[in-house]
């Protein structure tokens, strides 16, 4: 939200009267496209999506043949096939992380 007040600061301050409105309107037109794609994003899923890979978190067991029998060791091993098994659910996360730290640092910019 502090995005949207600090254009209506910008707004009120530059101009004043009916063409300060009209402007602020203006400034608020992302909330249509984005509120059509959350729409989208809460309907049914395509059959492209569907057929696509799972994004959840699984364990796909990591080990290759040859690999040592030391625990320890075929953890250490295993991590990179896992990150490739896990790169959807990873970004993902990645993701809301980024969103959690921008509202954040938001939030801390206006002072809550």
């Amino acid at each position: 939200m502090a995005l949207f007040d600090a254009r209506v600061t910008l707004v009120g301050g530059a101009l004043a009267g009916p063409l300060g409105l009209v402007l602020l309107l203006v400034a608020f037109t992302p909330i249509v496209y984005l509120g059509r794609v959350g729409l989208t994003g809460l309907g049914p899923e395509s059959a492209a999506v569907a057929a696509a890979p799972s994004a959840r978190l699984r364990w796909t067991g990591g080990r290759e043949p040859g690999w040592s029998r030391r625990p320890a060791l075929g953890l250490v091993r295993a991590i990179p096939a896992e990150i490739r098994a896990n790169r959807p659910a990873l970004t993902a996360l990645a993701v809301v992380a980024l969103a959690v730290l921008g509202l954040l640092i938001a939030a801390i910019g206006v002072g809550v």
